[in-house]
């Protein structure tokens, strides 16, 4: 419907323009000059003719539009080639270098599982009391340590040590050695502490710790006042009975002593053992009750009314001129002081007092 409304719309002005022509032509009362070949007949047709093509332009429905064949211009046709599919560009892989490992040294140390074999951080100790410190530490150098290697006082309190004690024997590396000092405490209360390191043949200090340089102490507490006698009764007036037995004894770790009798061997009331610590133990026997007691020499009543148990001692925790009191396996009471400690083969010095069995009422 549209484009027969279009064909009629163009025709309208069309016959008019040609209506115009021809009979402008002749209302001008004059005569057209003569055209060769051409009259009105033919101008006529050929208005007609160039209505005919435009409207057949006009009523031609809109399509696709096509692209007409390439001229042939006698060069060959040239084809785009696509480019190459691309390849994803892989980086070399990077060379991982191995981790560098930092070499061990000659020399250097590791605390000991304990590290404190005798007076534990925050000990206390009677004032001016004798005691031993000991130390396991482990070579973790590369150097085996020989009796030319020493422990040395570096800083803090010395508490009357030596300034250098050799070790006391060969340590290969991987091995373990006890440290042994002897120290007194001082009189005055207080908390004490000394630095120590070792030092190589060749006079070179070194320590604990990763870089070698740490350093390994004894720490003590000397307390205000000295311990009272550890009674757990009212004492008594009980008369005090006659001595049974009484001197000096000299054990050695392996030992049993008869404390009835103050005989060394066969069976006995206390064992002197090396424990498997690297302690020295006083293990009472056979129904045998020991106790401490404190610094002052106790009476029978003292004793006779002590806390006692069947509870091993280590002597490394009992300072020089400790008393103990104890109960034989005769039912004697008695006590014990601990006169020395030989750090070197732990040989113990005792004082020893039995008192008889009380009379009977």
């Amino acid at each position: 419907m549209k484009h027969t409304a279009m064909k009629k719309t163009l025709w309208i002005p069309i016959i008019w323009l040609a209506f115009f022509v021809l009979s402008g032509c002749r209302a001008a009362g004059e005569e057209p000059a003569a055209t060769p070949g051409l009259n009105a007949t033919q101008a006529y047709q050929t208005v007609i003719a160039r209505v005919t093509e435009v409207a057949a332009l006009t009523d031609t429905p809109p399509g696709p539009t096509t692209t007409p064949p390439p001229t042939d211009s006698g060069l060959p046709t040239l084809t785009p080639t696509p480019p190459p599919p691309s390849t994803p560009t892989i980086a070399p892989p990077t060379a991982t270098s191995p981790p560098t490992q930092t070499p061990i040294p000659c020399d250097l140390a590791l605390p000991g599982d304990p590290i404190d074999v005798t007076i534990p951080d925050d000990t206390e100790v009677l004032p001016g009391a004798v005691f031993t410190k000991t130390w396991r530490l482990v070579n973790h150098g590369t150097c085996t340590w020989t009796d030319e290697y020493a422990a040395v006082w570096v800083s803090g309190e010395r508490m009357n040590a030596a300034d250098a004690v050799p070790l006391p024997g060969s340590v290969a590396p991987g091995e373990s050695v006890d440290v042994t000092l002897v120290l007194t405490a001082p009189t005055d209360p207080g908390t004490y502490q000394g630095n120590w390191m070792l030092r190589n043949a060749q006079g070179e200090l070194f320590g604990i710790g990763p870089e070698g340089n740490g350093v390994f102490w004894v720490r003590i507490v000397v307390p205000d006042s000295l311990p009272t006698p550890t009674a757990t009764l009212p004492i008594t007036t009980t008369p005090e009975p006659a001595v049974q037995v009484s001197g000096a004894a000299l054990l050695s770790p392996g030992a049993l002593l008869d404390l009835d009798s103050l005989t060394i061997g066969g069976a006995g009331d206390l064992s002197y053992q090396t424990a498997g610590d690297g302690t020295h133990p006083l293990t009472p026997q056979a129904g045998v009750r020991i106790g401490v007691f404190g610094v002052q020499q106790p009476f029978y009543s003292d004793c006779q009314n002590a806390s006692m148990s069947a509870a091993p001692l280590a002597v490394e925790s009992l300072p020089v001129g400790t008393y103990l009191c104890y109960q034989t396996d005769q039912g004697r009471f008695g006590w014990l002081r601990i006169d020395a400690l030989d750090t070197y083969d732990f040989t113990l010095n005792l004082t020893i007092l039995t008192w008889a069995l009380a009379a009977g009422p």
